[in-house]
């Protein structure tokens, strides 16, 4: 769902690429970065590591929740 400019609120379905390009852009929007989907584990430089490592975490579990409503049941 989204709210247009004049204040009316729309709900679109998106698929594929397109879907993934929304997605993304609305984690940049909650503060979520590409490297708060993976782990500090699986970061292979130590440097981006230790950047990373304050606040990650949490990032990283906002990174995976998605809020998703049933439009059966709105």
């Amino acid at each position: 769902e989204y709210e247009t400019l004049e204040g009316q609120t729309r709900t679109i379905q998106l698929e594929g690429e397109l879907s993934r390009a929304a997605q993304h852009e609305m984690d940049h929007d909650r503060g979520v970065l590409i490297l708060d989907h993976v782990s500090l584990d699986e970061m292979s430089n130590d440097i981006m590591r230790m950047l990373e490592s304050r606040g990650h975490e949490e990032r990283m579990l906002r990174a995976y929740e998605r809020y998703i409503s049933d439009p059966m049941t709105a």
